[in-house]
């Protein structure tokens, strides 16, 4: 009886001691558990953590670690701009005698035809030559001049190309509207380089020119596979060019749009049609914008308009006066 008491205590004090050492490595093992959790935590919100451009952002994610934060911000890269820098868009400026045009050419398709037309009937842009054509282009401009579809300008009664021309009739300012024959058919980018060459082409010829680039004037609606909105592109490829490389952008077609960005009705001479061509009312204000938007430098040159015809009333009256 007393053997089996005592077989009875000493079970009990062995399970006692087995029952401890298995609750406290269960709580060890616990404790190792919580600790691989948290960090694994950790790592977890480290790595899938939004990433952002600034040291800040990045300090508030990572766990401390007690050491300074070295790391550098981030750079983004530069964002491209469309908008062109409008320090060589030519801004309004006194109204210029008509001499000043004597030494201007004016390079363009059937839309600058309508001006040589608007000029031979009054008389109003000095000696200026006009290397116009129906048809012309950016690219077709560039072609030899035995092409089969060729649409060369001519100068003094023989077809000649843009740049030859140029070369021949001597002028200096060289005003160019081109562009909208060629973007049905065109990238933007493609056409661009186009443009590219064609001026790369006329001062290889002409390098003492200086070039006026026109703004491509708007349609009366999207027609002929074109739109408004890719000649609005197109204005900004070859402004940006123009402030890239120091040349004038004259915006015509600022004045030449409605609210909606049209070419107004009144101005188009086939608003039904092709919705490009103007009436002499669009002559009228293209002249009148090209008179008083000229170039500071250009007007240090050329006597305001008011001074002239001051001058030349000056002139007329004294020789009236001998002549009496």
């Amino acid at each position: 009886m007393a053997k089996f008491g005592l077989d009875r205590l000493i079970f009990i004090a062995v399970s006692i001691v087995v029952i401890a050492l298995i609750i406290t490595f269960g709580e060890k093992n616990n404790k190792n558990e919580s600790e691989t959790t948290t960090s694994v935590s950790a790592t977890i919100v480290t790595t899938t953590a939004p990433v952002s451009s600034t040291t800040e952002a990045l300090t508030e994610t990572e766990p401390s670690t007690g050491e300074t934060d070295t790391t550098e911000p981030v750079e983004t890269a530069p964002v491209e701009r469309r908008t062109p820098n409008v320090h060589f868009f030519v801004p309004e400026s006194p109204r210029v005698d008509e001499s000043y045009f004597d030494d201007v050419v004016f390079v363009g398709d059937s839309v600058s035809l309508r001006l040589t037309y608007y000029n031979m009937a009054n008389e109003c842009f000095g000696d200026a030559v006009f290397l116009t054509s129906g048809s012309l282009g950016v690219t077709n401009s560039q072609w030899g001049l035995y092409e089969p579809k060729a649409v060369h300008p001519s100068y003094q009664g023989q077809k000649v190309t843009v740049a030859d021309g140029i070369q021949k009739c001597g002028k200096k300012k060289v005003y160019i509207m081109l562009g909208i024959n060629d973007m049905a058919y065109y990238t933007r980018p493609d056409l661009f380089a186009q443009f590219k060459s064609l001026t790369d082409s006329i001062l290889e010829k002409s390098p003492d020119v200086t070039f006026y680039i026109q703004s491509v004037t708007p349609m009366t609606g999207n027609k002929n596979g074109t739109t408004n909105d890719e000649i609005n592109e197109y204005n900004a490829l070859i402004s940006q060019y123009c402030c890239q490389k120091g040349w004038y952008f004259v915006d015509v077609a600022s004045v030449l749009r409605d609210e909606n960005g049209l070419l107004p009705r009144k101005y188009c001479s086939d608003p039904d049609g092709m919705g490009i061509h103007f009436t002499d009312a669009a002559c009228e204000v293209w002249k009148e914008y090209l008179y008083t938007h000229v170039p500071a430098e250009a007007l240090e040159t050329t006597a305001p308009s008011t001074t002239a015809q001051t001058t030349k009333a000056a002139t007329t009256t004294k020789s009236t006066t001998k002549n009496s």
